[in-house]
């Protein structure tokens, strides 16, 4: 059987396959890596004041005060929380649309290796130095200091305030609805009780 490099060829074939399978998972990375982007409904062209204005609106739509027991919003709410952590930090957000390039060219110039490259770089590649899929180091980077809550009491909060005081007024509303309509059947009762009484001692005399 013929070898190569004192393997044989079948062997050298089912190496090649991973590597195969690295660069379709690598091309859905930047799919991933955009999504920040798509998360706040924005192109990555979208300046400061758009991508803050749509965090706002997007935010109070998922907040989990507004979503209670709806996971799936809550999922939604952190999702966008990751996203304006990046986008909205001028340092980060530059960080962040390099690594999107450079995958872009890294996948565009592993799309174009023969198979021939793909054999004789085979040992180079589990030598390289390994690096995050995205590019994007979110250990390093600056942290950026947003408080979610404060943010969240400023904007939102004199609406859910009005919104509760909105719902004790309507409660309270019902209740008093609730005791007028009891009180107006205990009077009911009462004359009722008091006609028969009168019309009982007359011995009915009273129609005569």
């Amino acid at each position: 059987m013929t070898t190569f490099f004192g393997r044989s060829r079948s062997s050298i074939n089912s190496l090649c396959y991973p590597i195969s399978t690295q660069c379709r998972l690598f091309s859905q990375s930047i799919l991933t890596s955009r999504r920040h982007y798509d998360i706040l409904e924005v192109s990555p062209e979208a300046d400061r004041q758009l991508i803050k204005a749509q965090f706002y609106k997007l935010s109070k739509q998922y907040h989990p005060d507004l979503n209670l027991g709806d996971e799936t919003a809550h999922s939604k709410f952190v999702r966008i929380n990751e996203a304006y952590s990046v986008l909205s930090n001028e340092q980060s957000r530059r960080e962040y649309d390099r690594s999107i390039h450079r995958q872009l060219n890294n996948s565009n110039s592993r799309s174009r290796m023969k198979r021939s490259n793909v054999y004789s770089g085979y040992s180079g590649y589990n030598n390289a130095p390994r690096h995050g899929r995205s590019g994007f180091n979110f250990h390093n980077r600056q942290k950026v200091n947003f408080n979610f809550q404060e943010h969240f009491q400023r904007h939102y909060g004199e609406e859910l305030r009005r919104r509760a005081r909105s719902e004790a007024h309507q409660e309270k509303e019902k209740h008093v609805r609730e005791l007028s309509h009891k009180q107006s059947h205990r009077t009911i009762r009462i004359s009722l009780l008091i006609s028969m009484v009168i019309i009982l001692g007359t011995g009915g005399q009273i129609f005569v």
